[in-house]
């Protein structure tokens, strides 16, 4: 129904899905790093066409359950930021290309959660320095 999932992130932007797979950060995506952006994209468009029905976006419950089915787990006051900056209509509906992004976006703030909780507890200090260097990552 809605294409290849390489073919649709392309009206997305690069820039941060490049950078979150690009795994030896060389600045080029090799054949196995295009292999698993294309099955992080695939997933993402069968959870959104699995929870669609045909109408092209989907509800903000919809989209915390996608999140979920995706293996993302955010509280509230993040989930509805999230969502907030992502929705474009500003009508609390997620279309593809959206919700695209906002995936990329979690799975790249979790990648550099993940590389500053070197002890894997869940939480991370960050001086100022280090916060900038997150937020730069994470921008689309």
């Amino acid at each position: 129904m809605f294409g290849s999932p390489i073919i649709a992130i392309f009206s997305v932007g690069t820039g941060l899905w490049c950078r979150m797979y690009d795994f030896d950060r060389n600045g080029t995506m090799s054949f196995e790093e295009f292999l698993a952006l294309n099955k992080f994209l695939q997933k993402v468009q069968s959870v959104f066409s699995t929870l669609e029905r045909g109408r092209g976006f989907l509800s903000l419950e919809e989209v915390y359950e996608a999140l979920i089915k995706l293996g993302f787990s955010l509280d509230s006051p993040a989930f509805y930021t999230v969502c907030e900056s992502f929705d474009k209509s500003k009508k609390g509906m997620i279309q593809l290309d959206e919700f695209i992004s906002l995936c990329i976006f979690v799975q790249s703030a979790r990648n550099l959660f993940n590389s500053f909780d070197t002890s894997k507890q869940g939480r991370v200090t960050l001086d100022f320095n280090q916060f900038v260097y997150c937020t730069a990552n994470c921008r689309i």
